[in-house]
């Protein structure tokens, strides 16, 4: 019984020395790894699952947010789908394509309310034999719209392009730029060392052998966080950022342009059209406002704001400059804008720039009119 015990305890010991010595070599053979850039999409093709707004969504936006579990499905592009699917989606007279963030997402809207979808929907009742590909993918920008469409989305060949990007872009640059390194839902790309640090493979051991435990610990600390950040008028680890890092409005909107303008010759080249949707939004509503009613997206908008080194009005007046030197660009070229709907109020939106289903309904209404008086779609 010694003997086996003893046999027993040699072995263990063996197994720790192994996996100490594995990880030694391991450290030392690649010491010299270099760092890779990889493509971050976020969207996979075929997906089809129930989805919800976190807490903490739910605990920065006004009560006209939808928190209901709703479908959410892609085609093989990733693209949203809506309610009922269409055998023949790639093979329409007309096609287009939206390019957006979050806003043309509209994740937190019944699948045939998205205002992509009900876009196509007005325009079938109009006559028109037209799909509808809604790209919007939340918390990109347009620099990663430009990686998709040069990289696949063209395979669609599109007849109409629209692109309603500008709030992910200005954010991009309230930090630095495109070009700055931030969490991998906000870059074009990622770095990413081929060297796994002994915390990552621990991790994946973790994650793999005990996935439900995993998610029960990461659902509880996102949770956690969320009742932080709402228990202070502000935030809840700092006020404000050092300083202001990011670049001037002018330089920004040079950026962006010079963006719009390559997908805008892109497009020509291959026959389309393209236009810029100037970008749906009620800061200045929000921000101003003294009901309750967007008390919670005050909260976050001061929140982002002073997490930039800005005052919330100061945040707004970077979006005016911004706005106001892009115009002056886009009237010097030709590039075709379809113009904010001045009818738009806060009861269309679920914080300062998501729409509800009710804003999600009024506004493709809006556009599908906006392409017809474009005589958009001729076949």
């Amino acid at each position: 019984m010694k003997t086996l015990r003893l046999i027993f305890y040699q072995f263990i010991i063996f197994i720790i020395l192994f996996v100490i010595m594995d990880n030694v070599l391991y450290e030392i053979k690649t010491s010299n790894v270099e760092k890779n850039r990889k493509i971050y999409f976020r969207h996979s093709a075929f997906q089809d699952y129930e989805s919800m707004p976190s807490q903490f969504y739910v605990q920065i936006s006004n009560e006209t947010l939808n928190i209901k579990s709703q479908r959410y499905r892609t085609g093989k592009y990733g693209e949203t789908l809506s309610n009922v699917y269409d055998s023949n989606l790639y093979d329409h007279v007309c096609k287009i394509i939206i390019l957006g963030g979050s806003s043309t997402e509209t994740r937190w809207v019944d699948e045939k309310s998205r205002w992509p979808a009900f876009m196509e929907s007005e325009l079938k009742k109009l006559g028109k034999d037209v799909a509808v590909f809604n790209f919007g993918t939340g918390g990109q920008n347009l620099n990663h719209s430009i990686i998709k469409y040069f990289s696949f989305i063209a395979e669609i060949e599109p007849d109409v392009v629209l692109m309603a990007h500008e709030a992910n872009d200005i954010g991009k640059s309230l930090k630095g730029g495109y070009y700055v390194q931030e969490a991998d839902l906000y870059n074009a790309y990622r770095i990413e060392n081929e060297k796994k640090s002994i915390q990552r493979r621990v991790k994946s051991l973790f994650t793999s052998t005990l996935p439900y435990s995993y998610n029960f610990i990461r659902d509880y600390r996102n949770k956690s966080y969320a009742k932080k950040i709402l228990t202070h008028d502000v935030v809840p680890y700092r006020t404000s950022s050092e300083e202001f890092i990011g670049l001037s409005p002018t330089e920004a909107s040079k950026n962006f342009f010079a963006r719009v303008a390559a997908l805008d010759a892109f497009i020509s080249n291959d026959d389309g059209e393209f236009f810029l949707i100037e970008y749906p939004e009620v800061y200045d509503a929000v921000i101003n406002s003294k009901s309750d009613f967007n008390k919670q997206p005050r909260q976050e908008l001061t929140r982002i704001s002073a997490l930039n080194g800005l005052s919330k009005e100061e945040y707004y007046q970077y979006w005016l400059e911004f706005r106001t030197t892009l115009k002056k660009m886009l009237d010097n070229s030709n590039i075709k804008i379809i113009y904010k709907n001045d009818n738009l109020s806060v009861n269309d939106f679920y914080d300062a720039i998501h729409f509800n289903e009710k804003g999600s309904e009024k506004y493709a209404k809006y556009l599908a009119d906006e392409i017809i008086s474009y005589d958009i779609c001729k076949k």
